[in-house]
């Protein structure tokens, strides 16, 4: 249990989680942190009974309070890192879909300082990404940054108390508001969630000067989301490497939601997908806990074709996706030619 009222720490990990659904990945989170990470310490921003439960097995933990939030799910994370930053000099934000898979402080250990460090958005750099969203929002551009920037990891300092405000307001605007109750498909690009709103004011005259650094995908983590989620270059460029810091499965497919094996022939994106967890880093960097979680069905490989390409690549993680990964990519070639490379 962290005591609330000790002197601030150099830094806290920060999540949210409201949706019952997700205490399977909350619980990974919490559980690979301490595991990884031990000393680093996790506040958890719920209601939920099971985040509080977390806090009489893990010492490291400690939940926060959120009776007094105004909004739910992504449009709370600039005043979650606002809290945090009451109990330390920097904050880092994880979502609960990430598991911590390698040297994560290490790699927190070479951030800049001053900058704002944030993940880079899986998987390709799109060029006029982030001043679009600015000029959607009518601010005004004063830079362009190479990448989109992904909030499901960020760091941010005492120095970005400003920034996290305006990115408070900002979600707090009717026309942001109005766009959450509405399918992500139907949202205009700027409102589709908090990090596009982030994107707009990092490129915009106000905070144009914020130091940026990004969270590179591949040797810092992978963002894994479907077939091609970890991309076959990044595959290849660190196939023999040590496991990224963490491992950030996005998307709609949660692992934990497949309860059972989806039938092949009638439910194939379904089924590919769950073949494509099966053989993903955030599968391999999940069994540890299997025991801790009641050895969940979802954590066993049960796909045939998931143990057929994990024995023949004799278990190593990037190469046993390989496969999918390489298919999907040829797969896209042929719908729009080639996609860039990650890096380019």
């Amino acid at each position: 249990m962290i005591d609330q009222g000790s002197a601030k720490r150099s830094l806290l990990v920060c999540t949210y989680e409201d949706r019952p659904s997700a205490v399977p990945g909350l619980e990974l989170l919490a559980r690979s942190l301490a595991d990884k990470a031990p000393n680093l310490h996790l506040l958890i921003y719920s209601p939920l009974p099971a985040a509080s439960a977390l806090v009489t097995e893990l010492p490291n933990v400690a939940v926060r309070d959120t009776r007094s939030f105004n909004g739910s799910g992504w449009s709370v994370k600039p005043e979650v890192l606002l809290r945090t930053l009451g109990e330390a000099e920097k904050a880092l934000w994880l979502d609960t879909d990430v598991i911590v898979s390698g040297d994560l402080e290490r790699l927190i250990a070479s951030w800049p300082r001053d900058a704002i460090v944030v993940g880079e958005e899986f998987r390709y750099r799109q060029p006029g990404g982030c001043s679009s969203r600015a000029r959607a929002w009518g601010l005004t551009v004063a830079r362009e940054l190479d990448w989109m920037t992904n909030s499901g990891s960020l760091r941010v300092t005492q120095a970005h108390r400003t920034l996290l405000e305006a990115w408070r307001a900002m979600m707090a605007d009717p026309r942001f508001k109005t766009a959450q109750e509405q399918p992500i498909a139907r949202r205009e690009t700027h409102l589709v969630g908090d990090q596009d709103v982030l994107a707009a004011l990092l490129v915009s005259e106000r905070f144009h000067d914020v130091p940026v650094h990004y969270i590179r995908n591949g040797p810092d983590m992978v963002q894994h989301c479907g077939a091609n989620g970890f991309h076959v270059i990044d595959r290849l460029r660190t196939m023999f490497a040590p496991p990224p810091a963490f491992v950030h499965m996005l998307g709609r497919y949660k692992p934990w939601l497949f309860t059972k094996v989806p039938e092949r022939s009638q439910q194939r994106v379904d089924y590919f997908n769950m073949v494509c967890f099966e053989l993903s880093p955030f599968h391999a960097a999940a069994q540890p806990y299997a025991r801790a979680l009641g050895d969940p069905p979802w954590l066993a490989r049960r796909t045939a074709l998931a143990r057929f390409l994990h024995a023949a690549s004799l278990g190593n993680v990037p190469l046993r996706g390989l496969p999918l990964a390489l298919a999907a990519w040829i797969a896209e070639w042929r719908r729009g030619g080639p996609p860039q490379l990650p890096g380019a």
